[in-house]
């Protein structure tokens, strides 16, 4: 089985949007996030690939949160129900092929760049330049995000497992180029967390968030990162699928 992978795409930041899908391998597509900051037209672009593709399956970004004016934990909830599934791995996981794919966003838990970084400056630095009040509500998100990729982990039965998360979901996959406007935002890219997740079916797991291309394996386990980007960062103009097998 294979399926292409792609995640950061930005819509709202290019002129073209399509270019990459003639260069469809697969039948199936995983986006690992940031579709776009507009809630509403990223599940639009979302059914237009399901017109292209037999099956989509994606995750949230923090990205599709960016224009809410909720909290994060509302925003989550109320996206969650927006969706109505299509594909949304963070409400249902999926089965191909005896492949499971199982996802959530995975937001931050400010500990992403310890020991260089301790997580009470970056929480400190996120509050003052960012947002105070939701600063506790993203490390709750990262417990929920954890807890709901154990239990589908536990529960699912299928012989091999496609992790798919947005951000990182291991300090050894940070890129030390990442274009980042402060140090303390090196804290916010991923979940440490997920570093703990074991289970041998998993084969690959995917994310975004970076908009470095990567291609890792630690403990057996291949970290596949495809991102587009946005014209003003680290980006990708002739921007491709990467196509992975199982």
């Amino acid at each position: 089985m294979k399926f292409d992978l792609v995640s950061d795409l930005h819509i709202d930041c290019w002129e073209e949007n399509t270019d990459w899908i003639a260069r469809k391998n697969s039948d199936i597509l995983v986006v690992a996030g940031d579709i776009c900051d507009d809630q509403d037209i990223g599940i639009e672009y979302i059914k237009m690939l399901d017109n292209i593709y037999n099956t989509v399956l994606w995750v949230d970004g923090n990205h599709e949160h960016e224009k809410s004016k909720k909290y994060p934990i509302e925003s989550c909830r109320d996206y969650h129900t927006k969706v109505n599934h299509l594909g949304f791995l963070p409400t249902k996981s999926v089965i191909i092929e005896n492949t499971a794919f199982i996802g959530a966003c995975g937001w931050w838990d400010y500990c992403f760049a310890e020991p260089v970084l301790s997580k009470e400056y970056v929480k400190k630095e996120f509050g003052e330049r960012v947002n105070k009040q939701a600063v506790d509500e993203f490390e709750e998100l990262v417990k929920q995000d954890k807890e709901w990729i154990v239990k589908e982990l536990e529960t699912v039965k299928a012989e091999s497992v496609v992790m798919v998360t947005h951000t990182l979901p291991h300090r050894s996959v940070y890129c030390e180029n990442e274009h980042i406007r402060n140090d303390w935002y090196r804290g916010m890219f991923g979940n440490t967390l997920m570093e703990t997740v074991r289970d041998s079916r998993i084969k690959y797991w995917c994310y975004g968030h970076s908009h470095h291309q990567s291609h890792k394996t630690i403990n057996s386990v291949e970290y596949v990162c495809n991102p587009r980007g946005r014209p003003k960062t680290n980006h990708y103009a002739n921007y491709k699928l990467v196509t992975l097998e199982i």
